[in-house]
């Protein structure tokens, strides 16, 4: 929605300026997320940028060099303009304005990276940060006075740190009987820089004389015996239930236990509710969870695809060694990626077991609050049986997915997924008696909704590029290829059919994966599909297309990842996203700068930078694109 004629000079009725200020102040809002800002000193190579000293350049020739696009013809208003020399960012904040009448859009904020970083402070404000961490004390007034399980963090009292110069920062706490132990750190005001966590421990807090002898493990039974209900549940949705005292208790005798709830968990129709018990001689149990099932269901479509224009986001990710050891900052990025990108169909490569893709599921699940994530994962039957048991090739893909827009639809053989069993492998430039390293994986969907239309889905990540001297691979005709992944990319075509012959009457057909198939080989590679006439593929085979992560900060190697698409659907928004952007751009929750980041990683890679990226989430961009639905398509 554009307005542009409201920027002419007009004089306004009383009882339609109101109106009339919030649709443009609605439309300044839309239009300021589709602004683009290009500032020719980002473009410089990166070597001529990380000489430029933040603090050198002048506020007014930033302002001049600035190029907005996108904003209709609504004036740019640039509000403030803040460097961090630490970590050599530049931050742009602005509005859009709208002058007769006179209307501001929401700020916001755009951040230049790459420019002289000094790495040298940065590491000794950290420093100075784990030594001030360590002189923190924390006190509660009265504690001799006082039960552990009476106890809430607002009285806890920190002391012994610069209040001008740092904030503490709680981040969680542990109670037993005897001893709370405290879990914090400290956070620089001005450089937002962070130090490791630190735990303090309290004790000294009152305790009774046990004299009815009760023990842990007697709390413990008593705790898990407890029942909880809601009143009226089946008329009220599980979302509505916001504060513990919603909640009725019952097999507990309140004379004689405190209930001390942790957490409540909302799903679509039943409520999780965490909680311990303790007694009056400060006994605590262990934590318990209790399900309370018979809520309303909601009736509001708002996110199945019930119309004609409706519309679905697939996507593919190589998510680079996913497994159930993984760290937490990596599920905690990958997550958040995923949640920012909207997608509501996701398939996996580089991950390892079936169990970690479940596994991840449930941290998706918790990280959105979108309890409507489902897995089907691939397992080791899906492996190549030519390789060793224990090769490190062998990988399981899956499929994330909303389970309220998306369902799985059995294939003819009552299977619910399928890997490619090599049977129609044909041998190009090797004897073909490999087949796929990785065997592809397929699914077919259907959506849910008035518009119910299916497709099958594949999934594959190809043989690593180039020839493979201790396998005894050869060079391909293609350049820079090996025989093996370039026969893998021949052979798609037969992966295709072979599919399309298992998933009854579906004409729809998607492939996406890591291919492993360099720049300007696409055509040669992939020709037996693409001569094709159903088959196109989406993403280009250039150098603005390059999907794979250089080992330095905002490069890009190669196009590997592709998409094939077969099908009498539309499409819109092929496309990747460029991962080196996540902090300009938002994408990971909470961290608005890699030096947050960093932080919070608390290690160190080889490729520097470029590696809190690279190596601690993935070296591969996610690719997609949006699949628009129609009630015409009946196979």
């Amino acid at each position: 929605m554009s307005l542009p004629f409201l920027s002419t000079q007009c004089i306004f009725n009383t009882d339609d300026d109101n109106k009339i200020k919030k649709e443009i102040k609605n439309d300044l809002d839309s239009t300021i997320e589709k602004v683009k800002v290009l500032w020719e000193k980002n473009n410089l190579d990166a070597s001529a940028k990380s000489q430029i000293d933040v603090n050198n350049l002048n506020n007014e020739s930033i302002k001049n060099e600035l190029k907005f696009y996108n904003n209709s013809n609504y004036s740019v208003e640039i509000e403030s303009i803040s460097r961090d020399e630490l970590e050599g960012n530049i931050s742009v904040k602005f509005v859009l304005k709208n002058l007769t009448p006179l209307v501001t859009s929401k700020h916001k904020t755009v951040t230049f990276s790459g420019f002289k970083s000094d790495k040298l402070k940065q590491q000794e404000i950290i420093k100075q940060l784990n030594n001030d961490v360590r002189n923190v004390k924390i006190t509660i007034d009265n504690i001799w006075d006082k039960y552990i399980s009476d106890i809430s963090q607002n009285e806890l009292f920190y002391s012994g740190y610069n209040k001008n110069k740092y904030d503490v920062v709680f981040k969680k706490w542990t109670k037993n009987t005897n001893e709370i132990r405290i879990t914090f750190i400290l956070k620089d005001k001005r450089t937002k820089l962070e130090s490791n966590n630190w735990t303090y421990t309290l004790s000294g807090f009152k305790t009774n004389h046990n004299t009815n002898g009760e023990t842990k493990e007697d709390l413990d039974k008593i705790a898990e015996g407890i029942s909880f209900d809601v009143d009226n549940k089946a008329n009220i949705l599980s979302s509505e239930i916001n504060e513990y005292s919603q909640l009725k208790v019952f097999d507990l005798d309140d004379t004689k236990y405190k209930i001390n709830y942790t957490n409540l968990e909302h799903t679509e129709t039943t409520l999780k509710a965490y909680y311990q018990i303790s007694n009056k001689e400060n006994i605590i149990s262990d934590e318990y969870v209790y399900e309370i099932e018979g809520f309303k269901t909601s009736t509001i479509p708002s996110v199945s695809p019930t119309l004609a224009s409706s519309k679905i986001r697939i996507g593919m990710w190589n998510v680079l060694n996913l497994s159930q050891k993984s760290a937490v900052f990596k599920k905690y990025a990958l997550a958040s990626i995923i949640d920012k990108l909207n997608l509501d169909l996701i398939g996996i490569i580089e991950n390892k077991t079936e169990a970690s893709a479940q596994s991840f599921c449930e941290y998706l699940k918790t990280f959105t609050g979108n309890n409507n994530w489902e897995v089907i994962a691939s397992n080791s039957s899906i492996h190549n049986l030519r390789l060793e048991s224990n090769s490190k090739q062998h990988e399981c893909p899956a499929f994330l997915y909303k389970k309220n827009i998306l369902e799985v639809e059995k294939f003819d053989n009552g299977k619910n997924w399928l890997g490619y069993d090599n049977s129609t492998f044909v041998g190009n430039e090797t004897d073909g008696s490999i087949g796929y390293v990785r065997p592809p994986m397929g699914v077919k969907f259907r959506t849910k909704g008035q518009i119910k239309n299916n497709f099958t889905f594949v999934i594959d990540h190809f043989d690593s590029p180039g020839a493979k001297k201790d396998n005894s691979e050869t060079d391909s005709q293609i350049s820079g290829q090996g025989t093996q992944e370039a026969d893998e990319a021949f052979n798609l075509k037969n992966v295709m059919d072979w599919f399309d012959k298992h998933d009854g009457e579906n004409d729809d057909l998607f492939f996406m994966g890591d291919t492993n198939i360099k720049l300007n080989n696409q055509r040669k590679a992939f020709d037996k599909i693409l001569s094709d006439q159903y088959y196109k593929s989406l993403l280009n085979d250039d150098e603005q297309s390059k999907t794979s992560l250089k080992a330095k900060w905002n490069e890009y190697s190669e196009p590997y990842d592709k998409i094939f698409f077969k099908s009498n659907l539309k499409y819109e928004n092929a496309s990747f996203y460029p991962l080196y952007n996540v902090f300009n751009d938002g994408y990971i929750k909470n961290y608005a700068t890699l030096n947050e980041w960093k932080t919070y990683i608390n290690k160190t890679y080889k490729s520097g930078d470029a590696g809190f990226i690279k190596s601690a989430i993935s070296d591969h961009c996610p690719i997609y694109f949006d699949l628009i639905l129609s009630a015409n398509d009946d196979k």
